[in-house]
């Protein structure tokens, strides 16, 4: 028998296009719930034959959200194929333009799609009605995101599919015109993003029993980790356990043997697992949250503090979906006070930011971690071109824990007592927590009959 269905489509306030069904049983009581995308774009197809030095350009344009992690990992992953060493001014201006493009990200995602729904007055459902009740909250949050663009937009050259990163490094240096400019963006960003965090703490602390009836779920945790500290571009890549212990480390190689994927008839989306668990005991997040979860710091002081404040309220691991909009706060303090180190870093970098290599036939691994989690590329290089790609996305990733805190979302609240408004609601909540980016998670070209629940 069929069950009956809410279907919401498109899901809002979100990146690209996505639906929400919700099924509930013949008493109508809601039984499941489960986030669809059915788009697809093919970039694994695309990059099929693409010479090396194009494919960072191709990559870029998998997302316009977070075209960065794309690019630069793109590099990495040839360089280290046709075994190419870069300078070290090449990589501290990539870690600084991957920390941008998380700014610019996260702002985007807190500000203009979910800070409608930690919004205090009712009936908000958009940036604009932010805008009506809080000009100045609204001004504050446009200036946070206009920050970030800005600052991709000075170190790669424009904020969208950034130009500057090329195999073999970064085609300028642009800390060579724009090195007095960045601190005072920056001290700015850390100032309006600790007014935001205020605001967030406060909401939350209003909210608990709301927050623990929206997508609490169990889950394994994948991140990069360097030594027990956040890294967005250096580490393992380490999976610890619903309990907060260790599961796994592993080397971006390796990720075959750890990681399987499975498909389902809603999505386009392959959704991946722990291979030794499962798709059911398997379920993976990443993302803020798995950041915070996997690592013991951040190894940045103001950062580190707001960890602590963080953990304190909510203890570890930070399981409820909506705690990553306080990550991702801090996440954005945390960029910034990395792109000061790194400033003063390269100061005393003096050598050149590209350097040529002979093109030969490889194959290799390499993962960073993008505003929404841990992204692997994995390319086979035969002549010069591309004859394999697979891409890993992080919303991939967290497809099956959206889906899982959707169902338990719908289970926990009562449709009778809030409504199905309501209900449909807290689930784009949840959806929205996780910040899903549609158009990187739909790159795979996997031709299917996709059944539509009516």
């Amino acid at each position: 028998m069929v069950m009956p269905t809410i279907k919401i489509k498109p899901v809002t306030r979100i990146e690209s296009h996505g639906s929400l069904t919700i099924k509930v049983d013949e008493q109508g009581t809601p039984v499941q719930a489960f986030f669809s995308t059915p788009v697809l774009r093919g970039f694994e197809a695309f990059l099929q034959g693409t010479p090396i030095e194009r494919v960072p350009w191709l990559a870029s344009r998998i997302c316009g959200v977070c075209p960065v992690p794309h690019s630069v990992n793109a590099s990495r992953t040839l360089e280290k194929a046709i075994k190419m060493e870069i300078t070290d001014t090449a990589k501290i201006l990539r870690e600084m333009l991957v920390l941008s493009q998380l700014i610019d990200s996260h702002a985007l995602s807190f500000v203009m799609l979910s800070l409608p729904d930690l919004f205090p007055a009712e009936n908000i459902h958009s940036i604009n009605d932010v805008r009506q009740h809080s000009p100045d909250l609204f001004a504050k949050g446009l200036r946070l995101h206009s920050l970030g663009r800005q600052l991709t937009s000075l170190l790669g050259g424009r904020n969208v599919h950034p130009t500057n990163v090329r195999v073999g490094g970064m085609s300028t240096n642009p800390l060579l015109t724009t090195s007095l400019e960045l601190p005072a963006m920056i001290k700015e960003t850390i100032k309006i993003t600790q007014e935001f965090l205020q605001y967030c703490k406060e909401w939350f602390a209003q909210k608990t029993d709301l927050i623990k009836s929206l997508g609490a779920i169990s889950s394994y945790y994948m991140a990069l980790s360097d030594e027990g500290s956040v890294s967005f571009v250096n580490g393992e890549i380490k999976v610890t356990g619903p309990n907060g212990s260790n599961y796994t480390i592993f080397q971006p190689d390796n990720y075959l043997s750890v990681l399987s994927e499975t498909t389902q008839s809603h999505t386009y989306m392959k959704l991946p697992f722990l291979k030794e668990l499962g798709s059911e005991e398997g379920i993976l997040r990443v993302n803020c949250l798995a950041r915070a979860n996997v690592n013991e710091q951040y190894g940045t002081p103001i950062a580190n503090q707001e960890l602590r404040e963080l953990r304190a309220s909510w203890g570890k691991p930070l399981e409820y979906s909506l705690l990553s909009h306080w990550a991702r706060l801090i996440e954005i303090i945390y960029a910034c006070e990395r792109l000061e180190e790194l400033l003063v870093n390269s100061a005393s970098q003096n050598d050149k930011t590209a350097v040529t290599a002979d093109i030969i036939d490889g194959e290799a691994v390499n993962c960073l971690e993008a505003p929404r989690g841990t992204l692997f590329h994995h390319y086979a290089l035969q002549g010069g071109c591309v004859t394999h790609a697979n891409l890993l996305v992080a919303t991939q990733n967290n497809g099956l824990a959206v889906n899982k805190a959707l169902s338990e979302t719908v289970k926990a609240s009562k449709i009778e007592n809030i409504g199905q408004e309501e209900l449909v609601h807290r689930c784009e909540m949840v959806i929205r927590a996780y910040d899903p980016c549609i158009s990187c998670a739909t790159h795979v070209i996997q031709i299917k009959k996709m059944e539509e629940t009516e």
